[in-house]
């Protein structure tokens, strides 16, 4: 690794975890460290990180109180690595920008701006200002960049939009924003590598479906409507989050396919049809019994599933009779943040 400044690392931090990935910048953006700590605020914190050029890694339990806690440790843990020397730049996945349409330069006017609304995301918002703040003051001559998770979802439609509350709200832009953006912008590409661009074209529905979950409905490669609101605490039922709750409701898992598949029904009504179905996520993409039960019934939608397929975990799952094709991709948050800073940078 020579010594000049030709890497970046991406920060892609909530609540609960913060995840991390350092690239080379070369032809195409060359892995080398990645990790994450997990399970922030609970007994069980875990710091895990994979090497690409040592091929070291490691997945240890550590004592960490708070989310602050957290951040000064990876800090203080990146800065003893070799590689930290190399950075250039620092991408950071903010959950929220209300109407930011692009990624942004950093800078103390847009830090400004995202405190003023960061009650309107408590869910994360404030956990990743605590750590861009933490890179400007141990690390002031890092150039630091805000990727918007609602970027993605700027094309919604206005009725979508649009609510049983008095318009001054609306006028304030409280609106549902969208989340899970840098995913979908992702998978869109993905599938545009698989099927082509014409296919990718279609009436698509993704499923991003872990700890975060929700449902998005795209066509012409354009945002049409999601699962998540205003904040990102509606929709599916989550981890650490309800969802749209009944308290009535105890069957978690039986009820998280029941409302994934009501989602499924309603996109597919949306987009008046459905091409693509995709699964994602890390019960998407690893949990063929939850996808099974999601797609059971679906088959006057025109989606059926070969189950060898699915119990193997094969990219492409749905028969050769199914009308829609179904996928199961593996996300790649990070990957996205890292061609998000090039961009906005030009250095790729």
């Amino acid at each position: 690794m020579k010594s000049e400044e030709n890497s970046l690392l991406t920060i892609n931090s909530g609540a609960s975890s913060i995840k991390f990935a350092m690239y080379q910048i070369e032809e195409n953006l060359t892995p080398i460290l990645s990790g994450s700590i997990e399970n922030i605020n609970a007994q069980n914190t875990t710091f895990s990180f994979i090497n690409a050029i040592t091929e070291e890694s490691k997945n240890n339990s550590v004592e960490i109180n708070d989310f602050e806690e957290a951040a000064n440790y990876l800090l203080d843990w990146l800065e003893c690595q070799v590689v930290f020397r190399t950075i250039k730049a620092v991408g950071h996945r903010l959950a929220n920008g209300m109407q930011k349409a692009k990624a942004e330069i950093i800078s103390i006017e847009l830090l400004n701006e995202l405190k003023q609304i960061r009650s309107y995301e408590l869910q994360n918002l404030p956990c990743e200002i605590k750590l861009i703040e933490l890179f400007i003051k141990r690390h002031p001559i890092f150039v630091q960049v805000a990727c918007f998770d609602i970027a993605f979802h700027i094309t919604m439609q206005r009725v979508e939009k649009l609510s049983s509350i008095p318009r001054k709200y609306f006028e304030r832009d409280i609106q549902p924003c969208g989340f899970h953006g840098l995913y979908y912008t992702y998978l869109m590409q993905e599938i545009k590598r698989i099927v082509g661009n014409e296919s990718a074209n279609g009436k698509l529905i993704l499923a991003h479906l872990g700890n975060d979950a929700s449902f998005a409905a795209v066509q012409d490669c354009k945002y049409i409507d999601s699962s998540l609101g205003f904040t990102s605490i509606s929709g599916l039922a989550m981890d650490a989050q309800t969802g749209d709750l009944d308290l009535s409701k105890v069957e978690y898992f039986e009820w998280f396919c029941y409302q994934a598949k009501k989602n499924i029904g309603a996109y597919t009504a949306a987009l008046e049809g459905v091409d693509i179905l995709v699964f994602s996520g890390g019960i998407g993409e690893h949990s063929p019994e939850i996808r099974s039960q999601i797609c059971d019934g679906l088959a006057f939608l025109g989606i059926e599933l070969c189950e060898i397929k699915n119990m193997n975990n094969e990219i492409i799952i749905s028969t050769k009779l199914s009308n829609v094709a179904v996928y199961v991709i593996k996300t790649n948050e990070e990957i996205m943040i890292a061609k998000i800073v090039c961009e906005v940078l030009d250095i790729l």
